[in-house]
C-alpha cells in the first residue's frame, strides 16, 4: 500500500479503506465485514487488495487467499473428473479455509448458472462462518450501457453474483469501494 500513489480524494478515500480494513482487521474477523472494489483495470484494486493481504499475513499471521474467479470455479469443477485427487467439499473447503479471500476479476467469467452456485456456495458458507471477502470486478454493481448507442445492456456485478450475494457482503458494514479514474498503468 506504500506505494500506492492517492492524489484525487477518490483515490484517497480508497486508500484509507484498505489502511483502516488492514489495521482493524480483527474487527473485520469479528463481524466477516466484505468489501468490492469496482472500477476500470489500472486503477489499483488489486494493488490495495494484495496490500491488505500482505500486511495481515505478515502482521497478523493470518491466512490470506488471492485468486481469480475462473481459477476459483475451475477448481471446484476439476473436483467433479473421475480421477479428481480432491472431492467438491475439500475444493470449497479451500476456498473457504482462508482468514481473508480475495477474489479478483469477478464479472469476467462466463456468467453461467453452474459458475453462480459455485460462486454462492463459497460466498455463503464464508459468510456463515463470518469470513471476510474481497470482491474485485471491473465491471459495475448493476447492468450497464458499454456504449450509448448499444442497444443491450452488459451484465454487471449483481448478474454474476446474484442479489443475494451482494446483500450479505453489504451486511456489517460492508462496502462497495469506487475506483472511478483511469487506469495508472504506465504513467511515470
Amino acid at each position: 500500500m506504500k506505494s500506492f500513489v492517492a492524489e484525487s480524494d477518490s483515490q484517497k478515500r480508497a486508500l484509507a479503506f484498505a489502511k483502516t480494513y488492514a489495521d482493524e482487521f480483527d474487527k473485520v474477523l469479528k463481524t466477516g465485514r466484505s468489501a468490492v472494489f469496482v472500477g476500470k483495470p489500472g486503477t489499483g484494486k488489486t494493488h490495495l487488495s494484495a496490500g491488505i493481504g500482505l500486511r495481515i499475513m505478515h502482521r497478523d499471521n493470518r491466512t490470506v487467499l488471492f485468486s481469480s474467479v475462473l481459477r476459483a470455479v475451475r477448481r471446484v469443477k476439476e473436483s467433479w473428473r473421475r480421477d479428481s485427487a480432491e472431492t467438491e467439499s475439500q475444493a470449497i473447503a479451500a476456498l473457504v479455509f482462508p482468514d481473508l479471500l480475495i477474489l479478483d476479476e469477478v464479472g469476467q467469467q462466463f456468467g453461467s448458472d453452474t459458475e453462480k452456485l459455485i460462486l454462492f456456495d463459497v460466498l455463503n458458507e464464508r459468510y456463515e462462518k463470518r469470513k471476510p471477502t474481497l470482491l474485485l470486478a471491473n465491471v459495475p454493481l448493476d447492468d450497464y450501457l458499454k456504449n450509448p448507442s448499444d442497444k443491450e445492456k452488459s451484465p454487471g456485478l449483481k448478474s454474476f453474483l446474484g442479489e443475494r450475494i451482494i446483500d450479505r457482503l453489504r451486511e456489517d458494514g460492508g462496502e462497495i469501494v469506487p475506483f472511478d479514474w483511469e487506469s495508472m498503468r504506465g504513467k511515470l
